[in-house]
């Protein structure tokens, strides 16, 4: 399934303009939130007896978030997650081999990285809540072309050496951004227009 299908499945079913009570009910048992103590394994996966495209595996990642009541009336608690989704991903039946395994990691930590980016950017502004939804597309877009080129670009995990280099940057880019893991971002909200 194509990137852009899943950022329009993203903006119809999980973006969340309104303001919720509590960040729990973002919690569903087939999502996995980004963390650093926890990496993918494939018992995360659906085991696919047949693919659905060119790759062995695919990882639902997608970057949510919640725009959560006032603590002030001068500024909104803003949430971004990384999610991975049990319930969409899959790998095709008797390729469970750790190259693919890491790759399929490294498509979550690259959706990390952006739902870093989107904290970085969001802390940094004073904002409409349609400015912040602007942004949100915006990187969310970005996010996905990456992603794609990711796949392309080490062939989904069968370009060694591209998928070498791939790991490290993906992973230097989180280093990078570390000061943004905190999912929980305070912003002062500008007033209406």
């Amino acid at each position: 399934m194509s990137r852009i299908l899943y950022l329009l499945l993203f903006l119809f079913f999980f973006q969340d303009n309104g303001l919720k009570k509590s960040k729990e009910s973002m919690i569903d048992k087939n999502i996995i939130i980004w963390n650093s103590n926890y990496r993918l394994k494939w018992a995360d996966y659906i085991i696919a007896k047949h693919s659905f495209g060119v790759e062995g595996a695919c990882s639902d990642v997608k970057i949510k978030y919640q725009l959560l009541k006032y603590k002030s009336k001068d500024s909104i608690d803003v949430y971004i997650y990384s999610c991975f989704n049990k319930k969409n991903s899959w790998v095709l039946e008797h390729h469970e081999d750790s190259l693919g395994l890491e790759h399929e990691r490294h498509h979550f930590d690259l959706c990390e990285v952006y739902a870093r980016e989107l904290r970085k950017e969001t802390s940094e502004m004073k904002f409409y809540t349609d400015d912040f939804i602007n942004l949100s597309y915006k990187v969310i877009k970005k996010e996905n072309t990456e992603q794609d080129l990711y796949d392309k670009e080490t062939n989904w995990s069968l370009n060694k050496i591209k998928q070498v280099e791939w790991d490290q940057r993906i992973d230097n880019e989180l280093k990078a951004l570390d000061a943004y893991r905190n999912p929980h971002v305070i912003v002062r909200n500008s007033p209406s227009k």
